[in-house]
């Protein structure tokens, strides 16, 4: 009889714990630890089919979808199939007020693939409000299709915090083909918004701060217009408040304060601008389009089950191979390249992703805004941009390879597409060649935005640019790259410039500057490989193509972009002003970009194009110049390495020049 009692009560713990499990595992029993439940959540979930460019199949009830969406923008991020079979997530697009012909459609599709992974996402309905998952389990009684439910994810805004829920879901009332002009300049201050002005465009055209009700649609249309919510709700569950620092842009008060206004009224013009700004970055990044709905669903889907997004793409070219070296010895060099992939994606800051960048979707190998201990033994890359200056850079690298101790490759960028490398003067660098420490490369069409696109030659973070006609002591190399190392996420380099705004408010390229300078050209300046990816994939197309089209300017849209990142200005290194031209007597070097009678003109077209598509002028003045220090008790020309701040700290010392 004891013996029974024992085996009972086993197998009574053992069928109530195997339930329990089940419960919890499925979502119907939380665990006390939020992370051991979501680790425990998505053991729910099928990983065979999905990897790193898992595939997914959109099931759309509403037959809209499909028209609203750009297939070709997801699928830089995502792979949208037009099968069902052998797909990482099912989609299920949902109006929240399906009919029963809809609902009897869908039944009988969750039957036929019951054992895929689903989520079901909504559409946005201001009039409607209903739990969606509920209201699937009321609908079916199937005890398969409630199962299903039940360990599906479900994406829809005002979700609750659970695992399974997402809360973000589709906005049917956003314009994808309206083109906002953002400006930061404002009439008024403060505008209270209700429902009587809200389809009053101007009102939020003209206002810095809306007052809100707490309703999604108010939210959405203030930071479309660039607006600073005040929404007079402490607890307001505002849309993946996990991922979105809502904090850094919303103004919340209590729903009894009445001096609001004088809480508006302390802020600094620099932070109601940050605001502004990032109002504009997360609904153009999110919020925009049905196409950046779907890209946020499907990221933070994949965030939820531990599974990698795509990496960025390297761009194509064609390598040209030195006659002097074997087939045979390039082959083996190219099969030794340490092609860098990106394994994963959770060591990458999830703040930095959706508040920093503001682009989640792809993943570049690493960025530049993560503090961490940085080896001392660090290594650049030179990458050079050559157009018909041949001699120039063959004189120039043997020195740079002698006598950069830290030079991990050079990179040319051979843009002179209608003709070929005379070998014969590269023929005493076959040793460089051979260990895949230089190579010349060529892309599809002559352009200066070669200069920035991402490779898979690049193996280090810090690249230094330089221009074919202008040679550089390898000290100076190596003092900009100590300077570097200590403000990755900044231009740093020697050629300065500097913008002036003019009485009509335009802005003039200058060339030269006194005390102060606002930019440093890309001819000679190191900067984060990471911006690549950034210039090539997620800056404003426009600015790509003027580009091009002016066939001038990718460095002052460089330097915007990386001011508009990071609300810092470059830092210039070294006195030197004057770029002096080593090889200015050979016949080649007599033309050029910045010898063109209309260089200054394009200049200022592309300063006033950048300042109309990014809304405002981010570029910042800066005085500070780092030079090297002459050290008359012990050398002279003495490299100090120390941090950015000791440097600061003697400049007001004295100690290091100021020009």
């Amino acid at each position: 009889m004891k013996n029974f009692i024992i085996v009972f009560i086993l197998v009574f713990f053992i069928s109530h714990y195997k339930l329990y499990n089940y419960k919890r595992s499925s979502g119907l029993i939380k665990s006390k630890n939020s992370n051991q439940f979501q680790i425990e959540s998505s053991q729910n979930f099928d990983y065979t089919n999905c990897q790193i460019d898992s595939k997914f199949y959109i099931y759309d009830t509403t037959k809209q979808l499909k028209s609203k969406i750009k297939a070709n923008v997801i699928n830089t991020s995502f792979s949208l199939v037009d099968s069902p079979i052998d797909v990482c997530f099912l989609i299920v697009i949902l109006d929240q007020s399906p009919s029963n012909q809809i609902l009897s459609d869908l039944f009988d599709f969750l039957i036929l693939y019951s054992n895929n992974n689903f989520i079901f996402v909504s559409y946005f309905n201001q009039e409607t409000k209903i739990d969606l998952r509920n209201f699937l389990l009321n609908t079916f009684s199937d005890d398969k299709i409630k199962i299903l439910i039940t360990k599906s994810f479900f994406a829809s805004f005002d979700q609750i915090n659970y695992f399974y829920n997402i809360n973000f879901g589709l906005i049917d009332h956003i314009d994808p083909t309206e083109d906002l002009k953002f400006t930061l300049n404002r009439l008024n201050k403060v505008s209270i918004i209700t429902e009587t002005n809200f389809e009053n465009s101007n009102v939020f055209k003209n206002s810095k701060f809306v007052v809100i009700p707490n309703k999604l649609k108010f939210l959405i249309e203030s930071i479309k217009f660039g607006c600073i919510p005040v929404i007079d709700d402490l607890e307001i569950n505002l849309p993946l408040s996990d991922l979105i620092a809502w904090d850094e842009l919303v103004i919340k008060v209590p729903s009894n304060a009445n001096n609001f206004l004088e809480i508006l009224d302390t802020m600094s013009k620099n932070d109601i601008e940050k605001r502004q700004i990032k109002a504009r970055m997360i609904y153009k990044a999110y919020f925009k389009t049905q196409t950046e709905q779907i890209k946020t669903i499907l990221t933070v889907l994949l965030n939820k089950v531990k599974v990698s997004l795509k990496s960025f793409d390297f761009f194509e070219y064609t390598e040209l191979e030195p006659e002097f070296i074997s087939k045979e010895i390039v082959t083996i060099a190219n099969s030794n390249k340490n092609i860098y992939s990106l394994k994963n994606n959770f060591s990458q800051s999830n703040y930095i992703l959706w508040n920093k960048i503001y682009y989640p979707f792809n993943l570049a190998p690493s960025n530049p805004f993560v503090e961490l201990n940085y080896e001392p033994n660090e290594q650049f890359t030179i990458l050079f941009l050559t157009f018909n200056r041949e001699l120039n850079v063959v004189d120039s690298i043997g020195i740079y390879f002698n006598k950069l101790d830290l030079l991990n490759s050079i990179i040319i960028v051979w843009n002179s597409l209608d003709t070929e490398p005379n070998w014969q003067l590269w023929s005493k660098y076959s040793e460089y060649f051979e260990q895949n420490r230089l190579k010349i490369i060529k892309f599809s069409k002559n352009s200066l935005n070669n200069r920035f696109l991402p490779i898979d030659l690049i193996k280090t973070d810090a690249v230094f640019s330089l221009d074919d006609d202008l040679y550089f002591e390898p000290w100076q190399i190596m003092l900009n790259f100590q300077v570097w190392k200590k403000n990755r996420d900044r231009l740093v380099g020697i050629p300065a410039r500097r913008h002036v705004i003019m009485k009509d408010g335009s802005l003039q390229y200058k060339l030269s500057f006194d005390t102060q300078y606002s930019m440093v050209l890309t001819g000679a300046a190191f900067y984060h490989k990471f911006y690549q990816y950034y210039y090539s994939y997620i800056m404003d197309k426009r600015i790509f193509d003027l580009v091009d089209e002016l066939m001038n300017g990718e460095d002052v849209s460089f330097n915007f972009m990386i001011s508009h990142l990071t609300c810092k200005g470059p830092i210039k290194v070294t006195k030197q002003t004057i770029l002096k031209c080593l090889y200015c007597y050979r016949k080649e070097n007599r033309t050029g970009i910045s010898l063109d009678k209309n260089h200054q003109t394009k200049r200022n077209i592309v300063l006033n194009k950048l300042v109309d598509y990014y809304g405002y002028n981010p570029l910042l003045y800066s005085s500070i110049v780092i030079d090297r220090i002459e050290d008359v008790f012990r050398k002279k020309n003495l490299i100090v390495n120390r941090t950015f701040e000791s440097l600061i700290s003697s400049i007001q010392n004295n100690s290091t020049k100021l020009f």
